[in-house]
């Protein structure tokens, strides 16, 4: 088997995810070449193969009873048999050729561990005009032109979570990873939580065996988005998580952290800065501080 798709899903909506698997079903590459692992994470009503998999003859549905998106990725690695696995979320619906140009960028650069492309909003109503500047935190990207590289720290080559493609040496090294610190599960979303980091763990496994990441510009996916996740509240507590997640996902990685500078100048500067800032802006600065904060916390909890 080529590819094997997985897609992890909790408490779905299901017209989302409908969209989500008739987008696999308009798939130009053959289906002998790829298949379908949909993983039913602790779904309050159990998934239904039969309602679900109707015309995916590749597909099957398993179940992973430990909540949070880590273990259900996991579940999809063991469950899958594909040397690419290409990570598709419940609300992501792949251009007819995604698998098809991933299917040849896995046989044409073997130099690459992961990549992704360019992610295309689709809201299910117009969003206010004041949440464009946070669309970013939605993983909306666009990819006018194919970049990679082999170092850390170039954000601009970094594939996201949606519609992620990683070879499976890259998959097993980060599982070991994870089965070796358990930690590492906190920095993916939980329940309630909206921790946002273990994709990027996940995806520096890459560098970790000496290969490269990259975003390329035939991959291309719509990501559903309802417009509950432009709320302010959502917005604040998303943003909080992702500077918890990522903040820990340093510590993890070896770059301790420290919490801010208590130093006069810098308290100046920042409140400074605050007296600038629009008033959620504000709120969005602070969201950001208690994360970085919970993360510090919790990394010398672990190491006390």
């Amino acid at each position: 088997m080529n590819i094997s798709v997985v897609i992890c899903t909790h408490n779905p909506a299901f017209e989302a995810l409908r969209e989500t698997l008739e987008g696999l079903r308009q798939q130009t590459l053959p289906v002998d070449q790829w298949e379908l692992v949909l993983v039913d994470n602790a779904s309050t009503v159990p998934l239904k193969a039969e309602e679900l998999c109707v015309g995916l003859t590749n597909g099957r549905l398993v179940t992973e009873p430990k909540p949070g998106l880590t273990p259900a990725r996991l579940r999809g690695l063991k469950e899958s048999s594909g040397q690419l696995i290409v990570y598709v979320d419940d609300d992501n619906v792949l251009g007819p050729d995604y698998l098809e140009h991933a299917l040849e960028l896995f046989r044409t650069r073997p130099e690459l561990g992961a990549f992704g492309g360019s992610i295309e909003a689709v809201f299910s109503e117009d969003p206010p005009e004041w949440t464009r500047p946070y669309w970013y935190l939605l993983a909306i990207r666009e990819t006018p032109e194919d970049r990679w590289g082999f170092l850390p720290g170039n954000h601009d080559i970094e594939p996201c979570g949606a519609g992620l493609c990683v070879r499976r040496n890259v998959a097993e090294f980060y599982r070991d990873l994870v089965q070796s610190d358990p930690l590492r599960k906190s920095l993916d979303r939980c329940g309630e939580s909206l921790a946002s980091s273990g994709d990027t763990d996940l995806i520096h496994c890459s560098y970790d065996l000496g290969l490269g990441i990259g975003r390329f510009s035939e991959l291309r996916l719509k990501h559903l988005i309802p417009l509950k996740r432009l709320q302010s509240e959502y917005l604040l507590k998303l943003f909080e998580e992702m500077h918890y997640s990522g903040a820990l996902l340093s510590c993890v990685r070896g770059n301790e952290l420290e919490p801010a500078s208590v130093h006069f100048k810098q308290r100046l500067r920042r409140w400074l800065r605050r007296c600038r800032m629009a008033s959620f802006d504000r709120r969005m600065m602070d969201a950001a501080e208690r994360g970085t904060r919970r993360a510090i916390h919790a990394w010398k909890n672990k190491n006390s």
